[in-house]
């Protein structure tokens, strides 16, 4: 799994999701996240705002966002809903420097050789120059 907190924390609202994607486009831009009005629970609002912030990444029109939200409110209630199981395998977790503790029980899930790798950058950067190399290494690695 890629991009993973750990399952079993609270699950996220419905509010929440609408947040976490307008966090996650802003950081994806290199930005800062929006401050979205308390209570936006409406999906056509928030399109909106996506727009008036300039949130929008180049060359992607706002029926593209509508389906990407969509994937990304099915994805995080799917984590929401994961209960994982111990797999006969080693397990590697990379992680972003800044993603801080909450990754650390993946490995337990997984045999003994099971590691976290940690990749400069944040949850967005490590995607970017220079922090990308890092990860692509991580990646590769053996």
């Amino acid at each position: 799994m890629f991009d993973s907190s750990f399952p079993g924390a609270d699950p996220v609202t419905a509010e929440g999701m609408l947040h976490l994607f307008a966090y996650d486009l802003a950081g994806l831009a290199g930005r800062a996240a929006p401050r979205l009005p308390p209570g936006l629970r409406d999906q056509g609002s928030l399109l909106t705002l996506i727009e008036e912030y300039g949130l929008l990444p180049y060359g992607v029109d706002i029926a593209d966002v509508r389906h990407r939200l969509a994937v990304f409110m099915a994805t995080v209630g799917a984590i929401d809903t994961y209960v994982p199981r111990r797999v006969d395998s080693e397990l590697t977790v990379v992680r972003a420097a800044d993603a801080g503790t909450l990754l650390d029980a993946w490995p337990e899930f997984g045999t003994a050789g099971s590691r976290i790798l940690t990749v400069a950058g944040t949850h967005y950067s490590m995607l970017r120059a220079p922090h990308v190399h890092q990860l692509a290494r991580a990646l590769t690695a053996p």
